[in-house]
């Protein structure tokens, strides 16, 4: 029975190479194959852990500021305008 020196996966007898990782194993002697590199475009589970995490706190930042705006607009003090139709509602006695 042999493994991986790659991913330390067990190998089917005879495979020229892993079927977990692709890595050539010692019954291949004489095939070399070029290293590839791939621009990030293939990325391992920690970077897509890392993207999420980076999105949620993206979006808890976003919600964090649409409630701040959201509480300052509703809790703004009247104007001006609003407390003299008041204060003529409260002396005509229109208001109970």
């Amino acid at each position: 029975m042999a493994f991986c020196s790659g991913c330390g996966k067990e190998l089917v007898d005879g495979a020229k190479f892993c079927t977990s990782c692709g890595t050539q194993t010692a019954a291949s002697p004489g095939v070399v194959l070029p290293k590839v590199d791939f621009g990030g475009i293939m990325r391992g589970a920690a970077n897509a852990d890392a993207d999420s995490r980076l999105l949620a706190i993206g979006l808890a930042g976003v919600l964090a500021v649409a409630l701040v705006l959201g509480l300052l607009t509703h809790t703004s003090p009247p104007s001006s305008a609003t407390k003299v139709e008041l204060g003529r509602a409260l002396s005509t006695g229109q208001l109970n």
